[in-house]
């Protein structure tokens, strides 16, 4: 008797949002947030919130946020998290994250494709204490469509599940190396494989 090889699932290409998860907001996502310094925080921060706002600093200026801004960056983090773990209802947090933003486009075309958000009534430029609203309303809402299974509402964006995942076991969020992958590591699969079996 021989056992079958269980079929790789094929990846989808990366869509454009899931890409940026990837590439910018995956590494903070990784972490345990709250086991963090704000200094770290702040540095690991640097490009989701340059990605979120539109702008980008040189190496040695550092985008800063005031105590207020990293507490709510803290919280928008863990926040994601609980979005892409997908334990605990966050219907609320997501609409109250997405509604002070203002979603627009300045430019779409072929080789210019723009897109950002302001904060509702003011745009950033004359309130910038509303940046970690407008950081986390513009994050909220690239994971939403990222990781929507609406299939009659922007369907090609929404295979984030196919590359971001969450251990069912630590929980960590994770990038994953095959898209039917389930846990983080080695060690989560045999220990959630071995107490499935117990």
């Amino acid at each position: 008797m021989t056992t079958e090889k269980k079929k790789r699932m094929p990846k989808p290409a990366m869509t454009a949002e899931t890409r940026h998860i990837v590439d910018s907001l995956l590494p903070l996502l990784a972490v345990e947030i709250d086991s963090i310094s704000d200094n770290k925080l702040l540095k690991m921060a640097q490009r989701p919130i340059g990605d979120a706002i539109g702008y980008r600093t040189a190496d040695d200026e550092q985008l800063k946020l005031k105590t207020a801004g990293i507490k709510h960056f803290r919280e928008t983090v863990l926040g994601i998290q609980g979005m892409i773990r997908g334990r605990e209802d966050m219907t609320a947090w997501v609409n109250e994250s997405l509604r002070p933003i203002r979603a627009f486009s300045p430019s779409w075309q072929n080789g210019l494709r723009l897109f950002r958000v302001d904060v509702e009534g003011k745009s950033l430029v004359q309130d910038e204490t509303r940046w970690p609203e407008m950081i986390r309303g513009y994050w909220v809402f690239i994971v939403a469509i990222s990781f929507q299974r609406n299939d009659f509402f922007w369907p090609e964006m929404s295979n984030g599940e196919f590359f971001i995942g969450a251990c069912p076991r630590c929980g960590k969020i994770f990038e994953k190396p095959r898209g039917d992958s389930v846990f983080c590591g080695k060690y989560c699969a045999s220990e959630g494989t071995r107490k499935q079996y117990t």
